[in-house]
């Protein structure tokens, strides 16, 4: 009974792992794993802890988070697996699994050296299976260890090409803001002298490019916990000065001349990506205590909105883009759409260490 129940927590422990390598490689949706999101999320609050009790290596620590979370998921994977296929071994082994010596002191050290030596394909030359069904497992694992590596390095070099493309964005968004980090900047180039006839293109590639942001991290969580000691990497710093300046064309331009560039398909886009990836992630890898309230914004973060406003207009104005007359509902309208989306990025700001001043410099100087 004790050997069945064994071999049955074994099959458990394989199952498990094998539906979590394809439900994190194959599948790929953020949070639907059974182990990686949940390893990942346990790494990253080990990760704070240590940096909030050293915080003179703060950010050095967490920069190496997002490489350890990916060897711990990969170690988790093999480690369960070599387990699972020991414990099916273990009550077989001296019997259906014999060595070419002697019968083994050490069955349980045994099973898991023939299940490691099997799984990497290496096989146990002085172990092997006599009985015919353990020959078939043993045939089976190599092919198993085989499909694990290969896959192992596929979502190995996807991560790693999403984070490259992520971070190449968000370096563009940084010099396309002169190195301000604000949104009116960005704004002010696309419309330099009040020109918006190429900043259609200009824009719908930031869609596009926001757009794959979207997709990168629902395709892979692990993406989050790749968190740089520079704050122009930010994922929230990205979010804000996309969605700032979506924000200022909609409320700050004047509708009687821009109209076209408002409404058009490339502003859509980016709106509805920026919104969709702040608000899908921060109710998939986002925990609830990180989440403000949907609550109108304190005193002292509206007023800080309202002199970004005015100063982004006047910024606009200098660029020689026409801003709207009637500036006071402007602002009104700019605070009730940048309450839409501030909250999320508030929260990843904070889950993620970084200080609104860092990811929302226009903003938080003043």
């Amino acid at each position: 009974m004790i050997d069945i129940t064994l071999q049955i927590l074994g099959v458990v422990l394989m199952s498990i792992v094998l539906a979590d390598v394809f439900l994190t490689v194959l599948y790929v949706r953020s949070g639907t794993s059974l182990l990686s999101d949940r390893l990942a999320r346990w790494c990253w609050r080990l990760f704070r802890l240590i940096s909030k009790l050293l915080p003179q290596w703060r950010d050095k620590l967490l920069s190496y988070c997002g490489g350890i979370v990916l060897l711990l998921i990969i170690s988790v994977w093999v480690a369960l697996l070599t387990i699972g296929f020991a414990l099916i071994a273990l009550p077989n082994i001296g019997s259906g699994i014999k060595s070419s010596h002697s019968n083994p002191s050490h069955p349980w050290a045994t099973a898991v050296y023939y299940s490691g030596a099997n799984l990497a394909t290496a096989g146990t030359p002085d172990i092997a299976p006599r009985a015919a069904g353990l020959k078939i497992v043993a045939v089976a694992m190599p092919l198993l260890g085989m499909f694990l590596i290969t896959l192992t390095v596929t979502y190995l070099l996807q991560v790693y090409n999403a984070l490259m493309r992520r971070n190449t964005f968000a370096l563009s968004l940084h010099f396309a803001t002169r190195c301000t980090g604000d949104g009116a900047e960005l704004l002010a180039g696309l419309g330099a002298g009040g020109d918006f006839s190429s900043a259609r293109s200009d824009m719908g590639a930031l869609a596009t490019e926001l757009a794959n942001l979207y997709e990168a991290h629902h395709f892979y969580s692990t993406l989050l916990y790749f968190r740089f000691r520079d704050p122009r990497y930010a994922l929230s710093r990205v979010a804000i000065i996309a969605m700032d300046a979506t924000t200022l064309i909609r409320t700050a331009l004047d509708s009687s001349k821009y109209r076209s560039i408002q409404e058009c398909a490339a502003t859509n886009t980016l709106w509805e990506a920026g919104t969709n990836l702040l608000g899908e992630m921060a109710r998939i890898l986002l925990p609830s205590e990180y989440t403000p309230p949907n609550s109108p914004p304190d005193e002292k973060t509206a007023r800080q909105w309202r002199d970004h406003y005015h100063a982004a207009a006047a910024r606009l104005r200098q660029a020689g883009i026409s801003t709207t007359a009637d500036e006071a509902a402007g602002v009104e309208e700019y605070l009730r759409l940048r309450q839409k989306w501030d909250r999320p990025v508030r929260g990843f700001a904070a889950y993620m260490c970084h200080d609104l001043a860092e990811v929302d410099p226009a903003v938080v100087r003043r």
